[in-house]
């Protein structure tokens, strides 16, 4: 059985995500409320994690804002302490340009490589119902492209 953690750092956001969990008997699933950046440090391991999953960051488009950004090199080298190596960390995102950002600050890590998108949960969004989000879903009806990118960890 795959456990899974999820940081939620608002606090409506947590709390419906860990009604659903309950709600569902997800024994399986951790839900922590805090900002990742804190969390993560604190409370998991080197090498603990075989993939981490980051859905829709707010990519503070502003320039002035984006040292807001949660996926600041700091906090991408922190990741790549929590992945195991060979693990993948992936991102989601509908504003392209924030993919295209984190890409940048990708490319100065000596941590990770960009890899073709290997999403291993299935394709979301297909006849058979499962979905990426509610925000992806509610993105998509409104005609927002989501965008991705893969990075495996190096050892």
């Amino acid at each position: 059985e795959q456990r899974i953690v999820a940081v939620e750092e608002g606090l409506r956001r947590f709390a419906k995500l860990a009604a659903s969990a309950e709600k569902h008997d997800l024994s399986n699933v951790l839900v922590i409320g805090g900002d990742a950046r804190l969390v993560i440090p604190r409370h998991f391991d080197a090498a603990s994690f075989g993939s981490v999953v980051v859905l829709f960051p707010d990519p503070w488009p502003k320039r002035r804002h984006a040292f807001n950004r949660l996926l600041q090199p700091e906090f991408l080298v922190e990741l790549a302490r929590i992945l195991q190596p060979g693990g993948h960390l992936y991102l989601k995102s509908d504003v392209e340009s924030y993919i295209v950002w984190v890409g940048e600050q990708i490319a100065r890590l000596p941590q990770y490589r960009v890899v073709e998108d290997r999403w291993p949960w299935g394709q979301v969004g297909t006849e058979d119902g499962r979905t990426l989000s509610l925000f992806a879903d509610r993105q998509t009806g409104l005609g927002y492209d989501i965008h991705s990118l893969c990075l495996e960890r190096l050892p």
